[in-house]
């Protein structure tokens, strides 16, 4: 463990911090475009129902996702279709128009593709930022009715679904908490004890220090691999 460790921290502490792997960006998008979907889906819940699926605000949804850019253009890791993303955030997020901030932003192919990208794609298949193109030509016949209709029922079946794990993650939680009163018992016999073994014969502060690096190892693994099936959920065509 002590091993893992020390590779850990030397991989934390000396890596590039503007080097992004490859891929990346499509899982930043994955999560941008689930995030400002729940932040739509649930702006009119009240707070505690917020804070039971983790969702903020549509603005500081928003924004965050505009830092997000920002440290993936650091980085060149931003490519067309993250910058077709950032195009449209930042016209919602400053209420400009977002026909002007889409030309202002996008080069001219770009935008084109970008265009006719938002009207071809399912609602299931679109994004956050493809749906704000579809509302910004309403006046067309495939926007009409069904395709918004077919979109927020998508949300909708997102907003459930995000309910539910993180309910069940609180139930787990507390579940949790019944095992409590019978570690800190055994954590004060064993600090009562005299060392026997290998590991009582480490210090309490080296034995907290190893134990909140695994957490937040364990942490940084649970987010990667999360982010990972978000991918597959969102990539895997829906038969609903």
């Amino acid at each position: 463990m002590a091993v893992i460790l020390g590779v850990w921290l030397l991989k934390h502490y000396t890596s590039d911090p503007v080097a992004y792997m490859l891929g990346t960006e499509k899982i930043a998008l994955i999560k941008i475009d689930r995030d400002l979907r729940l932040a739509d889906a649930m702006a009119g819940d009240g707070p505690l129902l917020r804070w039971l699926a983790g969702v903020k605000e549509p603005p500081q949804v928003r924004q965050e996702a505009l830092e997000v850019f920002h440290q993936l253009a650091e980085g060149n890791a931003l490519t067309a279709k993250g910058l077709e993303a950032y195009a449209v955030i930042t016209a919602k997020q400053n209420d400009l128009t977002l026909r002007e901030t889409l030309e202002r932003i996008l080069p001219e192919l770009v935008l084109a593709n970008f265009i006719k990208a938002a009207q071809i794609l399912t609602p299931e298949q679109a994004a956050w930022w493809h749906a704000e193109v579809v509302n910004l030509r309403k006046s067309q016949t495939f926007t009409e009715g069904p395709w918004m209709a077919a979109y927020e029922l998508d949300n909708l079946r997102l907003k459930k679904r995000a309910l539910a794990a993180r309910s069940m993650t609180f139930f787990l939680g507390l579940i949790g908490l019944i095992f409590v009163p019978g570690v800190l018992i055994r954590l004060k016999e064993g600090l009562s004890k005299k060392a026997h073994c290998y590991g009582n014969a480490w210090p309490l502060a080296l034995g907290l220090m190893v134990l909140s690096s695994s957490i937040s190892c364990a942490k940084s693994s649970m987010e990667y691999t999360s982010w990972l099936l978000l991918g597959l959920i969102r990539s895997t065509p829906r038969t609903e």
